[in-house]
């Protein structure tokens, strides 16, 4: 098999980590002819070249296309030519909107947040702030829901201060 991995950035643990599983996966999955086989390319944020990147791909017609996007919205033109191209692509971190990924494998940043606000607790023995900075149509309901979320997030274990703050557009 040849794959083509195409990553928006490297020079973080984010990206570090994604190379890492990327790597593991092609080895564990397709052997190691494939994994040493495999050509990556990193953009290290640049749309502009990771857009000439995918293209590059393209052409090379690979088995399979993985993308972490530098920013989506401006790689969902090479995406669709890669998908038209028949190569299916797989899009990790973020939704490639107008596109037909073969699959797309975000995470949970809300999720993510309550995990650390409960570590944090922990840490400080019982008591957490959390701020949102989002301008919501209706915060009274959001933080009814927000802070029983984070309370049940919680197991009942910890004093939890919700502080919701808007900010101006």
């Amino acid at each position: 098999y040849q794959l083509a991995i195409s990553q928006g950035w490297l020079d973080n643990d984010s990206g570090q980590n994604l190379k890492r599983g990327y790597v593991k996966g092609i080895q564990d999955f397709f052997g190691e002819k494939t994994s040493k086989d495999a050509k990556f390319a990193n953009s290290s944020y640049n749309t502009k070249l990771q857009n000439e990147q995918l293209e590059a791909f393209i052409k090379m017609k690979p088995d399979a296309l993985f993308v972490t996007a530098s920013e989506a919205a401006s790689i969902a033109p090479a995406i669709k030519r890669a998908i038209e191209a028949g190569i299916p692509v797989f899009s990790g971190d973020s939704l490639i909107a107008g596109t037909a990924c073969t699959t797309s494998v975000l995470s949970n940043n809300f999720g993510m947040g309550l995990l650390t606000a409960e570590y944090i607790a922990k840490r400080l023995n019982g008591s957490v702030a959390a701020c949102d900075h989002s301008v919501r149509p209706h915060p009274k309901v959001l933080r009814t829901d927000r802070q029983q979320i984070l309370y049940t997030a919680c197991r009942g274990r910890l004093t939890v201060h919700v502080a919701f703050l808007q900010l101006s557009s």
